[in-house]
């Protein structure tokens, strides 16, 4: 239990601990594949901005989608009260 919270009560030695795998792993990655392993790192942080932009695009095309939702669901339920409204008062031919 104390294990699952600890990153959270000691932020600070959670992020170094995170810092130093990542060193490790980049060197690691190095000695495994030379300077290709930073170029991969380096489109990875370069597509970060565009990864940004299609997800506030995505965030948005979606609220759209659910106010127009909104909209025809206000206009089916409307619908079916009068329908409701006429069958309750038995107008129908």
């Amino acid at each position: 239990m104390l294990l699952s919270v600890n990153p959270f009560v000691y932020p600070f030695g959670y992020v170094s601990k995170l810092l130093v795998k990542i060193v490790i792993a980049c060197t690691f990655l190095y000695q495994l594949l030379g300077w290709s392993a930073f170029a991969g790192f380096l489109v990875l942080f370069a597509g970060r901005p565009f990864n940004s932009f299609i997800a506030k695009r995505a965030i948005r095309i979606q609220k759209g989608v659910l106010a127009t939702r909104d909209k025809c669901m206000g206009v089916l339920n409307e619908l079916i009260g009068v329908v409701k409204f006429m069958k309750f008062f038995a107008w129908e031919d």
